[in-house]
Formats: structure tokens, C-alpha cells, sequence
């Protein structure tokens, strides 16, 4: 394969096939963990502060549930998610129901929403006071060291209250939605009440949120701030630049690419989005298949079964576009 093929076939990718992902294909993979198309080892290794938003449980109110759902950052993607969320709490007048979302979105909610629906800017650095919280993504994480219970409900559909028991299969799915749910797939009004009144009357609930606090802290998660500039050392130039050095790299596929093939083309696709971001042949596959598993540089190299500085260059350009993870 010769350098000008690899250039061709490696730098020539998809244009996003929506607007939820036009921010997303950049030169830096260092997006926030709730910006969709951030890899998962990096998802489940940081998590989103919502700019600081502290919780607390409220005072019991045996007549009304205080339930608050805290949105993601992401324009466009964000108000479509926030509409589906206001037709479930538009048929849920019994319980204390509050949004946080993005100030610019709150006006046009606000003419969409029943009575009794608050809205307040997740920019805002304030006191929150809720017996639940509503969210998906990696905020979770945020909100359940707060102590207080966390019921997912995302694009990935209804996860529902995060368990002991459940946890470590909603964190492999990003907190996302259910396990095994399809990219915006409805949300059942009737088990999402039924998750509410589990929190409500279910004390051992509270109990529970101490044992999750203990599984991150045994995971050793960090906030992004702190993440980012860990990773923020890394240069890759540094590394391919130096003949010696780079073969020290080991490399993997990112967990949210899927390979998928059909009539003799192979695509990567990225799951939380669905959204095709490089075609290969068949035989020149076979590479990312034998990325499932973390790899040596030599080893990858020997499969990929192209000139050095061709493959080193084809190497630059997945990492670049968030398609393979190196490790050092």
C-alpha cells in the first residue's frame, strides 16, 4: 500500500450524518465525557461536575417527590432530549418536578411545559434539593457521590435506579440508558413512575448509595479537570516522531467503534451515535478486527503488513480521529 493509498483511505471520512455530531470529529479527542463520541475508557475514568452543581436531599415531603432531571450540554441534541423529557413530567403531576438545562433552551420549554414544571440554568453554581436525580452520561457519577439516588434516563432509553448490583453493567454502557436499548428508543412512562416510587418508599435505597460511593472510589474516578490534564501531557509526535520510542506504544480499538460489513465493505461506526466514520475493504479489516484486543506496536504492525512509515502515519491519523487508543 503505498503513502498516497493510506492518505486516501485513513484521512477521507464520513461527514456526520446529523448535527449531534459535528463538534465531535476534531482534532482533539479530549472531549468532555458527556460530548458524544468520547471513548469509553476515557467515560468511565472521568465524569462531568455540571459545573459544580452541589445536591443535597431535601426534608421529606410525604405528599410530593421532589425529582429533578439534569441535562447534557449539547445544543441541538440537548433541547430534542429535553422535549421527551417534559412529555413525561407533563403527565406526571404528583410528584416536585425541576429541569436544569442550558439557559438558552428555558424560554421555549417553559411555552411547552404543564404548571408545576421548574426550570432553572445548569451554569448556575447553586444548592440543589432532591430526593432523586434524573440524568445519563458519565454526571451520574457526580450526582451518586452526592449520596443521593440516581435513576438514568438517557438516549439509550430507561436504565433506571443505579443499584449496587447494577452498576458496573450501567457503567460498561456509559450510563447511557438500558443495557441493550436502541439509540432514542421510547422511554415507558409507566416504569419510569414505578422507579420513582421505588426511591420514595424504598429506604434501603439511601442505604444502598453508600455502597456505589465505595465501588468509585475502588475504581478511582477523576472529575475531567483533573483527567484532562493528566492526558494533556501526551504528545503524540513525541512519540511516533522517535523511531525507538514509539514501539513502546500499545494500541487498541476504542470501544465505541463497531465494525460492521456489508457486501464486501467493512465500516466503522461509532455506537452512541450511529454515525459511519470511515469505509475499508474487506482485507484491510481484518486490521481493526485484530484491535478488539489491546495489541504492541510490532505486533500491529506485522498485520497491517504495510511500509513503516505508512503504517506509523495510518497510526497518527486513527488516533486522531478517536478510532484507536494508545497507551504508554
Amino acid at each position: 500500500m503505498s503513502l498516497a493509498t493510506v492518505q486516501s483511505q485513513y484521512l477521507t471520512f464520513f461527514p456526520p450524518q446529523n448535527l449531534t455530531t459535528s463538534y465531535v470529529i476534531t482534532t482533539n479527542w479530549l472531549l468532555k465525557p458527556h460530548e458524544s463520541g468520547f471513548p469509553e475508557e476515557l467515560t468511565y475514568k472521568a465524569y462531568d461536575t455540571c459545573y459544580g452543581l452541589q445536591v443535597k436531599k431535601p426534608v421529606s415531603n410525604k405528599n410530593k417527590i421532589k425529582v429533578t432531571f439534569i441535562s447534557n450540554k449539547g445544543e441541538n441534541e440537548e433541547l430534542f432530549f429535553l422535549i421527551r423529557i417534559i412529555s413525561l413530567f407533563n403527565k406526571m403531576p404528583s410528584i416536585q418536578r425541576t429541569i436544569y438545562c442550558s439557559r438558552t433552551h428555558i424560554e421555549y420549554l417553559k411555552q411547552i411545559a404543564n404548571e408545576g414544571i421548574e426550570f432553572r440554568s445548569r451554569e448556575e453554581n447553586q444548592l440543589l434539593e432532591t430526593e432523586v436525580i434524573l440524568c445519563f452520561g458519565s454526571s451520574a457519577i457526580h450526582f451518586l457521590l452526592s449520596g443521593i439516588p440516581v435513576i438514568i434516563v438517557g438516549t439509550f432509553g430507561l436504565g433506571g435506579i443505579i443499584t449496587p448490583e447494577n452498576f458496573e453493567l450501567l457503567l460498561k454502557k456509559g450510563f447511557m440508558g438500558r443495557p441493550g436499548g436502541t439509540y432514542n428508543e421510547e422511554i415507558p412512562i409507566e416504569l419510569l413512575a414505578e422507579e420513582i416510587l421505588e426511591v420514595q418508599h424504598n429506604k434501603i435505597l439511601f442505604n444502598q448509595t453508600v455502597q456505589i460511593q465505595a465501588l468509585i472510589k475502588k475504581k478511582q474516578f477523576f472529575d475531567y479537570d483533573t483527567l484532562y490534564n493528566q492526558l494533556e501531557t501526551f504528545n503524540i509526535d513525541y512519540w511516533l516522531n522517535d523511531i525507538k520510542r514509539r514501539w513502546q506504544i500499545d494500541m487498541q480499538l476504542v470501544s465505541n467503534i463497531q465494525i460492521l460489513s456489508k457486501a464486501k465493505k467493512t465500516f466503522l461506526v461509532r455506537q452512541h451515535i450511529n454515525d459511519v466514520m470511515a469505509s475499508f475493504e474487506e482485507e484491510e479489516a481484518m486490521f481493526f478486527k485484530y484491535l478488539l484486543e489491546r495489541r504492541t506496536a510490532k505486533e500491529a504492525f506485522n498485520i497491517a503488513a504495510i511500509p513503516i512509515k505508512d503504517f506509523w502515519l495510518m497510526v497518527s491519523v486513527l488516533w486522531d480521529k478517536k478510532i484507536i487508543i494508545l497507551y504508554v
